[in-house]
């Protein structure tokens, strides 16, 4: 059997080109299958993302609220000092101290920094109210406390108490620079949480 040249060379070129088509089509093959994984890949990255937002976002969510509730019930208090409103006070106090602690290691380091500082002075303000309390309806307040309550006072306001200023009037003082403090924290906290969320 004589092959001619041109017989020879479209055998070569022929399994070259057969190589050649092989080769691409075992490397879109290959591209194929690469390409389905990295978008599985990204598929469960974005999934995780997402379930991460939504946890940290009903995280900031749970713990806003509770925090709004814990306002209401002292701004409550501080229109109305009763046994009703001292105690929805003191379980909203409770509540939001426990849901903080729940979620301290969720939240950024300085949202939990703040929210502690506004649980101290949600504490204060209730302390103070059940003092206010105790002198409003006569019952057993020390005189230490009074003394204690007269001498805060004086260290924040840089005043000395007279004696005709009642220690009643001087908690409601107290009370109300807590009230604007305790104000205060909670739009710097709600800033900060809505930046949080929004990412």
């Amino acid at each position: 059997m004589d092959m001619e040249l041109s017989d020879i060379l479209l055998i070569i070129f022929g399994q070259a080109a057969l190589t050649f088509v092989i080769s691409i089509g075992l490397w879109k093959l290959f591209e194929k299958i690469i390409n389905t994984r990295i978008q599985s890949y990204l598929r469960v990255l974005e999934e995780k993302q997402i379930n991460f937002s939504k946890e940290q976002f009903d995280v900031y969510k749970n713990c806003w609220q509770a925090l709004i509730k814990l306002k209401h019930a002292a701004d409550d208090a501080w229109g109305n000092v009763t046994n009703t409103t001292l105690y929805e006070l003191q379980e909203s106090l409770r509540a939001t101290r426990k849901k903080i602690e729940s979620i301290s290691i969720l939240v950024e380091k300085t949202h939990y920094d703040k929210l502690q500082a506004i649980i101290e002075k949600f504490d204060l303000f209730k302390e103070r109210k059940n003092q206010l309390y105790r002198i409003k309806n006569k019952l057993n307040i020390s005189q230490k406390e009074i003394d204690e309550i007269i001498k805060e006072y004086e260290i924040t306001h840089g005043r000395t108490v007279s004696d005709q200023e009642i220690p009643g009037m001087v908690i409601v003082n107290i009370n109300k620079n807590l009230k604007n403090e305790y104000n205060k924290l909670i739009e710097v906290i709600r800033g900060e949480f809505s930046k949080q969320l929004k990412g």
